[in-house]
């Protein structure tokens, strides 16, 4: 694999240690939560990587970046406490292969129907990223963000902690990087680009289906429509668009709509013009580009499923057992982990928990006042329950008021939790309140489709719990529609998975009714009816998913994979850098190579909102812009950045746009300011050329 070495051992003993850690955990304090030893071993997946990550970076803080001797001390403590675990609890663990088989015997369709879809994803993963030749060709949706999450990961794997942003001068990473860094730890260790990719992909794929079917299980309590709402909630992109297959466009106010061939290339993206927003949805435009929305979702939705079952759907008596107590202390710990891991999970599971805090103590305290009133005995008092969940509350907080002060810190454009969408929303374009509340629901009918209609409608079917589940994700779903919480649309767009979570769940119920709603001629009708709205919630999805398999650009070529080897072995991590190639995300020199620069993936400056104060950008773009093509070299720009490398690229792609300024290869070779210290040509006029500053 691409960027392997021999320490590849070390790496697969990083992997098998982080799974064995994190199923040992999970079994330990959650087997009440989640009884299902599969969904307990899709959570220990998810939770032995963060927590491992997490251990990783604390040595590397007290050690000084030596990376090899964390990952070793890591692997050892997991051992310990691994072993530790299982000879307690025994027979309990996942791992044990008698009661998981039997497990399997008895819910036989679901569980293959887990090991089908994991497997679908696992295929979807290696058409969507793969080797030919000697570089990586990718699909649209997969070569968008690879190298960036690349570059985000060896920002701390070359640099040490805090780590800068290798793409933009001085600028400190606050990134949810902790998915990246694990990721590019075992390829540093061994496994190479891609590996480390599907080694940690292909597990994060089967470990989001468990969360998932775990989640919908017990919000909706029937496991018969849970697989369905999985599926309706990876595939149901693509919203009424679907029509223009037909040759049917809706007309909606306010609303863009795409060609078939803008579909497919743009990701299946639907813009509300008059209000600046954007819908992207989950699958096609998050789960595929964005490794660190895959990290994390899953670990959200343990979470979510903890604090649901435990202060909502369990008997209130039993969360103030001390069993219930260090399980919610070893959550409230796994919840303050999530500002660097996936921050927008971790704002939903904030405003979700807190809404269930009041919705429960105020709950508890009328029962218990009316309880007295009526002499009866009052069971569970307020104050019990508020000690449970200051207990999840407290170490939540602890953990992760230190990554929001980091995040915090950083200089930004915006604030990282709260863009302001317009100062003028209520009288944009003109348009009256309820002129734009027609247009917001509008919109998102045509973006989630017949999701929404369907979804709100099943709402009748999630139960009291289950509405009282809900209540979180219509606030923030209100939020959405008035704020922006990061410059990048995508980014910000992520807090509407969670609407489309508990959409897809009630969809799934509705149609599971309808399906089983009476036989006969009427059944019949029924079930076609079910079968039909299904496959209308889920056909804009399976077209994206065909894209995926259909589409291939070289994002990588052998010529960068030999100049990146070449940049770790012969230069330093610190030294300044600055390429020719820097408006668009595909460049080597701050992705696979670790090397900070002046200014790369201009792009990502921007819609990050990341710019450092008393930097101009685009003045700093333009300058470079000359720079490069100028027939004498000066050393005023390199002076005033630090600047010890120049790397000069012409590389042609197939299916990338590779957008490179100008360069003038020649006059770095005649300049004296400037040696010639690497040169490689390739085919198609390809060539790299790397130059020392002598200024």
């Amino acid at each position: 694999m691409l960027n392997a070495n021999p320490d590849i051992i070390i790496g697969i003993l990083l992997y098998l240690t982080s799974i064995l850690f994190g199923i040992s955990l999970t079994d330990l304090f959650l087997n009440r939560t989640v009884k299902e030893r599969l969904y307990r071993i899709g959570a220990g997946v998810v939770v032995g990587f963060i927590l491992s990550t997490y251990i990783i970076l604390l040595f590397e803080i007290v050690a000084m970046r030596f990376i090899d001797i964390s990952v070793m001390l890591t692997s050892l403590i997991e051992i310990v406490i691994s072993y530790t675990i299982i000879r307690r609890i025994g027979n309990s663990t996942s791992l044990s292969p008698g009661p998981l088989k039997a497990e399997f015997k008895q819910n036989r369709m679901r569980y293959l129907g887990i090991i089908l879809l994991t497997l679908f994803f696992v295929l979807l993963q290696i058409a969507g990223v793969h080797q030919h030749g000697n570089g990586i060709w990718t699909s649209y949706n997969y070569g968008s963000d690879l190298l960036f999450h690349i570059g985000i990961g060896n920002s701390l794997i070359y640099s040490g902690f805090p780590p800068s942003y290798p793409y933009i001068y001085n600028t400190t990473n606050v990134f949810p990087f902790i998915g990246d860094f694990y990721t590019e730890i075992l390829s540093y260790n061994g496994f190479g680009i891609l590996g480390s990719t599907y080694m940690v992909n292909f597990l994060l794929w089967f470990s989001l289906i468990c969360m998932l079917m775990l989640f919908f299980d017990r919000i909706g309590k029937n496991p018969k429509a849970s697989f369905f709402a999985v599926v309706l909630f990876i595939f149901f992109s693509l919203g009424l668009n679907f029509l223009i297959l037909t040759g049917f466009n809706l007309s909606l106010p306010g609303l863009t709509h795409f060609s078939v061939d803008q579909i497919s290339n743009r990701g299946l993206l639907a813009i509300l013009s008059s209000l600046y927003y954007n819908f992207s949805d989950p699958f096609v435009n998050n789960l595929i580009i964005q490794h660190d929305y895959l990290f994390g979702l899953p670990f959200v939705l343990l979470i979510l499923t903890f604090v649901f079952y435990s202060f909502i759907d369990a008997p209130e008596s039993t969360i103030i057992r001390k069993r219930y107590l260090i399980s919610a202390v070893f959550v409230g710990i796994l919840f303050g982990l999530l500002p660097l891991v996936d921050p927008f999970g971790f704002i939903f599971a904030f405003v979700f928990s807190l809404t269930l805090f009041v919705i429960t103590i105020s709950g508890s305290a009328l029962r218990n006042f009316r309880n007295r009133r009526n002499r009866r005995p009052t069971g569970v008092t307020t104050k019990r329950l508020a000690a449970s969940w200051l207990a999840f509350g407290i170490s939540a907080a602890l953990v992760s008021l230190p990554s929001i002060i980091y995040i915090s810190s950083q200089n930004k454009i915006s604030n990282f939790y709260g863009y302001m969408l317009d100062s003028n929303l209520w009288y944009h374009t003109g348009i009256s309140i309820i002129g734009i509340f027609y247009s917001h629901i509008a919109f998102w009918i045509n973006s989630i489709g017949l999701l929404f209609v369907l979804g709100i409608i099943g709402l009748v079917y999630l139960g009291r719990k289950g509405i009282i589940a809900f209540i979180p994700a219509l606030i923030i779903f209100i939020l959405i529609n008035i704020f922006r919480f990061q410059p990048q649309f995508g980014d910000s767009n992520k807090l509407t998975t969670f609407f489309s979570l508990f959409l897809a769940l009630s969809t799934a119920l509705l149609l599971y009714r309808l399906f089983t709603a009476r036989s006969g001629k009427s059944g019949i009708l029924l079930k076609s009816l079910s079968g039909i709205l299904f496959f209308l919630v889920v056909c804009g999805g399976i077209g994206g998913t065909y894209y995926v398999f259909t589409t291939s650009s070289h994002t990588y070529t052998g010529l960068e994979a030999s100049a990146t080897s070449w940049l770790i072995n012969n230069t330093n991590s610190n030294d300044i850098f600055q390429s020719n190639c820097f408006n668009h995300t595909y460049d080597f020199v701050t992705t696979t190579a670790g090397r900070k620069s002046v200014l790369d993936m201009y792009i990502y400056a921007y819609s990050d909102g990341i710019m450092p104060n008393n930097f101009d950008a685009t003045a700093v773009y333009d300058q470079f812009y000359s720079f490069f093509s100028s027939p004498t070299p000066s050393c005023s720009l390199v002076d005033e950045y630090n600047v010890s490398y120049i790397v000069l690229e012409n590389i042609t792609k197939i299916g990338t746009q590779y957008n490179c300024a100008p360069a003038n290869f020649s006059a770095f070779d005649n300049s004296s300011n400037f040696t010639n210290i690497y040169n490689a040509e390739g085919p198609q006029s390809e060539h790299i050329a790397i130059y020392k500053s002598r200024c």
